[in-house]
């Protein structure tokens, strides 16, 4: 993920949940040139589950994955930075890909 990505993203996306085909789509501005980007998944009872949601620092020219929640996995899937950084940064490419196909 590049700067163009997020404000391409950026563009479609926003703090609020958005149904496309195949669930809820989310960008979440929590300060500081962080961001969540998330993919949920709608639950049996109205709830949903973040599957995944991946914290951004995107204060450098360079896109930064901080860290990794995924609910809906079995263990609940928590990865960060300084211990998988490849599982991270092949994590945010497939979640920004996701994003990419339903605004294609």
């Amino acid at each position: 993920m590049n700067r163009k990505d997020l404000e391409t993203l950026q563009k479609h996306f926003s703090d609020d949940k958005k149904f496309f085909k195949d669930g809820y789509y989310r960008l979440r501005d929590i300060g500081s040139m962080h961001y969540e980007l998330a993919f949920l998944e709608a639950g049996p009872c109205g709830d949903t589950t973040v599957h995944p949601q991946i914290t951004i620092d995107a204060a450098e020219n360079v896109i930064v994955p901080i860290k990794l929640l995924d609910m809906a996995t079995s263990p609940t899937l928590r990865l960060t930075q300084e211990e998988h950084t490849d599982e991270l940064n092949e994590a945010l490419e497939g979640l920004v890909q996701r994003f990419y196909s339903v605004i294609e």
